[in-house]
C-alpha cells in the first residue's frame, strides 16, 4: 500500500502540473491557488515555490515573486533558475547592480544557461560597464553564432566603449543575419569608414577574438566587485587596456603545441581510458565496404553484420577492388588470401570493437597526436571527425588544416544546432564562415 508521504507527493505533483498548464494559459490567479494546495501537501519541494514565484512575476508583482523565489533557493541553494528570475525582477525594479549579483550567482551554479550571460550583459550596459557587457555577450555569441541580436548588442557595447572597428564588424554580422537596426546604426554612426581592409586576412580572422575578455574578472563569476570602492571608470580603464592590448593577438598554434596543451589540460592526462564499447560511433565505418569471413568467436555472423551496419558500414559478400576492410575470424579461407594480395586492411573482432567504439576526448587526442600534417589533412577531408578535435584544429597555424576542419560537416552542426538560425541554408553558413574567418 502506498505510504501517506508518497500519496501527498503524487497529489502535490498533480496540482503543480495543472497549475503549470493554467500558467501557460495566463490564468495566474487560478494557478497560484492550485500551487498553494501543492505546497500544503509538500512544503519541501522547491519547484512549487519557483512556479508560484513565476506566477507573481508574470503578474508583475515583483516583491512577492522574489519572496517565493528565495524560499525555492532556501530549499535548493543551487537553483540557478530562481537566481536568474530574481535578477529579472530586480531589473524590472531598476535595481541593476542587485540584478547583476543574482545573474552572477545563477551563472556560477549553471554556466551552461547562456541566456543569463545576455541578461547580465544588458545590466552591465545599464551601469556603464561596457567591457563587462562585451565579455558576457561574447560568451553568448560563442554558443549562438548566427544570432543577430548578440552581434547587435555587442556592436552597441563596442560603440559605447569607443571600439568603432569592432562595433562595425559586429553590426555588419548582425546586418548579414537580417538585422535592419544594425543597418540603421551603421549609417547613423557613419561606421563604414571603419571597415577593415579586404586584403588583411589575418585581421579578418581575429577580429572576433574576445578571448582576453572571457578571462576577465567579470567571467570569474565573483560579484564582490559590486562592493568595491573603486569607481566604474577606474575598472573600465584597466579593462580597456587589457582589451586593446590582447584582443587581436593571434590564436593559432602548431599541431604539436595544440595536442600537447590539450592533453595537458585534460582532467585525465595521466592515463588513456578504454573506449566505451557499449556505445557505437555511427559514422566510424561510413561509406566503407566490409567483408566478413570465417567463424567469429562468441558471435553469430548476423550479430557482427549488425555492428557494422550500426557503425555506418556496408556489408559485401566478396572481395572486390571497392572493399575497404576484411573482418577475419577462425578458418578464414580464400577471402583472407585475396585481401592480403590486394593490401586490404584485415582486422579481428576485438579490433572491430575498438574501431567502432565511441572514444573519450583524451583517447582521441592521443590518437590524433600521432598523425603528421599530411595524414591530419587527409583525415579531415575524408572522414566525419569528432567535434572536440575539430574545435582544436581550427586553432592550427596551418592554413589548409584549419580550413579543412571548418568545412568538415560536424563543425557546422556543433556551432549552429542551438542557434536561432539553425534552418539557415548551406550558402548562409558558408557566408558566415567567410565573414568570421576571412577568405583563405
Amino acid at each position: 500500500m502506498e505510504s501517506q508521504e508518497q500519496n501527498n507527493h503524487n497529489l502535490s505533483r498533480g496540482f503543480l502540473d495543472r497549475a503549470i498548464q493554467l500558467k501557460i494559459e495566463s490564468k495566474f490567479t487560478e494557478a497560484i491557488d492550485l500551487i498553494k494546495k501543492a505546497i500544503e501537501l509538500n512544503p519541501y519541494e522547491s519547484l512549487n515555490f519557483f512556479h508560484i514565484g513565476h506566477c507573481f512575476h508574470l503578474q508583475k508583482n515583483f516583491d512577492e515573486a522574489i519572496h517565493y523565489y528565495k524560499i525555492a533557493i532556501d530549499l535548493d541553494p543551487r537553483d540557478s533558475s530562481s537566481f536568474n528570475n530574481i535578477g529579472c525582477c530586480f531589473e524590472e525594479k531598476g535595481l541593476y547592480e542587485e540584478a547583476i549579483a543574482n545573474y552572477s550567482i545563477a551563472i556560477r551554479h549553471n554556466p551552461k544557461i547562456f541566456d543569463i550571460y545576455m541578461n547580465r550583459g544588458d545590466m552591465k550596459m545599464k551601469i556603464g560597464d561596457y567591457y563587462g557587457a562585451i565579455s558576457d555577450y561574447s560568451v553568448y555569441q560563442k554558443n549562438f553564432a548566427t544570432s543577430p541580436k548578440v552581434y547587435l548588442k555587442r556592436g552597441l557595447a563596442n560603440l559605447k566603449a569607443d571600439f568603432k572597428s569592432k562595433a562595425y564588424n559586429d553590426l555588419k554580422m548582425a546586418e548579414g543575419f537580417g538585422s535592419k537596426e544594425a543597418t540603421r546604426i551603421i549609417s547613423v554612426q557613419n561606421l563604414s569608414s571603419f571597415a577593415p581592409s579586404a586584403s588583411n586576412n589575418s585581421y579578418q580572422r581575429d577580429r572576433y577574438s574576445y578571448q582576453s575578455l572571457n578571462q576577465s574578472i567579470y567571467q570569474s563569476n565573483n560579484y564582490s566587485y559590486l562592493n568595491e570602492s573603486s569607481s566604474n571608470s577606474q575598472r573600465n580603464y584597466h579593462e580597456s587596456i587589457r582589451y586593446q592590448n590582447y584582443s587581436y593577438l593571434t590564436r593559432y598554434f602548431s599541431l604539436s603545441e595544440l595536442y600537447k596543451n590539450a592533453i595537458k589540460d585534460s582532467p585525465r592526462n595521466n592515463e588513456i581510458p578504454n573506449s566505451n564499447t557499449n556505445e557505437i560511433n555511427t559514422t566510424a565505418l561510413k561509406d566503407k565496404y566490409i567483408v566478413i569471413t570465417g567463424t567469429i568467436p562468441g558471435m553469430k555472423r548476423k550479430e557482427v553484420e549488425q555492428l557494422v551496419k550500426k557503425a555506418g558500414g556496408n556489408i559485401k559478400g566478396s572481395i572486390t577492388s571497392a572493399t575497404n576492410l576484411l573482418i577475419a575470424g577462425e578458418d578464414a579461407g580464400s577471402k583472407l588470401n585475396k585481401a592480403r594480395e590486394r593490401s586490404i586492411q584485415i582486422i579481428d573482432i576485438d579490433e572491430l570493437n575498438s574501431l567502432i567504439a565511441v572514444k573519450s576526448t583524451i583517447e582521441l587526442l592521443h590518437l590524433w597526436s600521432e598523425l603528421d600534417e599530411k595524414e591530419t589533412y587527409e583525415k579531415l577531408k575524408k572522414e566525419s571527425v569528432s567535434v572536440e578535435i575539430l574545435k582544436l584544429l581550427v586553432k592550427c597555424n596551418i592554413n589548409k588544416i584549419r580550413r579543412a576542419a571548418l568545412t568538415n560537416k560536424n563543425i557546422t552542426l556543433d556551432i549552429f544546432y542551438k542557434s536561432s538560425a539553425f534552418s539557415d541554408s548551406t550558402a548562409k553558413l558558408c557566408k558566415f564562415f567567410l565573414q568570421k574567418w576571412g577568405q583563405f
